[in-house]
């Protein structure tokens, strides 16, 4: 499943803070930032007010996700 979700809990946190992948399953393919879409995500990317991620997991996992981090 691929989810496209807004991000308000995760505002201001690199990616290697975020401990997405553990507790949901999940896997962060890109970020969309207003008209543009960063599909070079690293460690050091940084999730800014207003993205929203690119998310894909098992059912279950991008429901886990959506819970945790929306």
């Amino acid at each position: 499943q691929i989810t496209d979700t807004a991000t308000a809990a995760l505002v201001g946190k690199r990616m290697s803070e975020t401990d997405i992948r553990e507790p949901s399953g999940s896997t962060v393919l890109a970020v969309r930032r207003g008209e543009t879409t960063v599909t070079e995500i690293g460690p050091n990317t940084q999730i800014r007010e207003g993205d929203e991620l690119l998310v894909v997991g098992a059912d279950n996992g991008v429901d886990k996700f959506e819970r945790l981090f929306t």
